[in-house]
This record gives structure tokens, sequence and C-alpha cells, in this order.
């Protein structure tokens, strides 16, 4: 179980990485629950009370905290309770998916994270608690406002110069310079194919021509303008 889990984790196709290492969790519980078993056959006695040891209840709980451990998630005891059905096991399972998750957290990222920057990724990095300056950011403060916009009113001519100017692959679309309302987004080849096709009807002899009348042209082609 331990080798076909490194192949899920490693393989470069989807291959399941949460259940075997959700098994490979119940293994390590199960094999506490036999060791305790073997320690201690006739129970843990308390007083005039004796506690039996039931080795598969050391394997619910050790599938939950090993994979939650790995995963740095709290859902999966919920995954637990729904498997088994029971909700008996509530205390310990809780108790050991904290614990597990705390020294993870605190050790290493999870595996999903592991795996992106393994890869090298468009990954975002935690925000430590040490930075809580960053809490008081907002998207305003970072966010660039000089966005360079087209929408139905443009003209071809203020197209055009916006091509040349810029080195954008995109460009937003909105409805109206005064409402502002996003519409969507074009790519800059579509844009330029559309602009071309004005060209080719002359129409940009009259300046009046607008975005909305290249998406009609446009709407001749074979491919979308807008995205």
């Amino acid at each position: 179980q331990f080798v076909m889990t490194a192949f899920c984790v490693s393989l470069p196709v989807p291959a399941g990485v949460f259940f075997p290492i959700f098994v490979l969790g119940a293994a390590y519980g199960r094999l506490l629950g036999e060791a305790m078993t073997s320690w201690f056959p006739d129970g843990i006695h308390e007083g005039q009370n004796s506690i039996f040891i039931h080795p598969g209840g050391y394997a619910v709980v050790g599938a939950a905290a090993f994979s939650g451990a790995v995963t740095h998630t709290i859902s999966t005891s919920v995954i637990v309770f729904e498997l088994t059905g029971q909700i008996s096991h509530i205390i310990p399972v809780m108790i050991a998916v904290l614990i597990a998750n705390a020294a993870a957290q605190w050790l290493q990222p999870s595996i999903y994270d592991s795996i992106i920057q393994i890869k090298k990724l468009p990954y975002l990095p935690d925000i430590h608690t040490k930075h809580t300056h960053l809490y008081n950011k907002y998207v305003k403060d970072i966010m660039r406002r000089d966005i360079i916009f087209c929408s139905y009113e443009s003209t071809c001519r203020q197209i055009q110069q916006m091509l040349q100017t810029t080195d954008y692959r995109s460009f937003p679309i909105v409805d109206n310079v005064e409402s502002m309302t996003f519409l969507g987004s074009i790519r800059r080849v579509f844009l330029e194919r559309a602009l071309e096709r004005a060209l080719q009807y002359n129409q940009l002899q009259s300046p009046s021509v607008s975005y909305g009348d290249l998406k009609e042209l446009e709407k001749n082609g074979d491919r979308p303008v807008v995205d």
C-alpha cells in the first residue's frame, strides 16, 4: 500500500491521492490497535471497570488522523463518520485529527501544496501570523486602476490605437464608459482579426464604426470575438 501510494502521488496523471492515504492511515492505526491488544489482552482495567481494546477503532482513528495530517483538513473526520455510520468514536477521532493537523501544518505544507510546488505551478503562499498587517489590505490597494478597455462605443480608430500602444493579450469589455458594466473579455488575436476584416470592408473610412460593428462582422467568421 505504501508503494502504491507513492505511485499515485508521483504519476503525472490523476490517480487519486486521498483514498490511498486514507487506507494507509487505517493500516497504521490497525497496527497500533493490534499491538495494544497483544500488550493488554484482557483490556485496560480502571478500578472495577474493564475497557476492552477494539483494533478496528484504532484503524478508524488512524485513517482520519493520517489523512487529515497529509491534506491539512478537518473534514476527514466527517468523512469517517459518513463511512462508518457511527459517531461513537467522535471524541478520539476529533482529538486525533486536530493534533495531527496542527503538527503537520507546523512541519510541512499539505500534499496538494507540495505537488504544486514540485511541479512549479502558480502558487500563492500562506499569509503567516507575523504579517498580520496584510490582513488589513484590500483588493483596491493592490489592483491596477489604469486598465485599458474597450466598449461597444469604441471606434475602430480607438481600437487600432489601443492595439498599437499596448501588448496585452486580452482586453476587458464594458457596456459603456458611463456605466462601466463588465461584459466579458476579448483576446487580442480575435480583436486584430475583426479589425482586419473591418479594413477589408472599407469601414474605417467612417470614424463612427464601433466595436459593436466589429462584432457583427465577426459573426460572419469562424471564431467568436468575445470570450
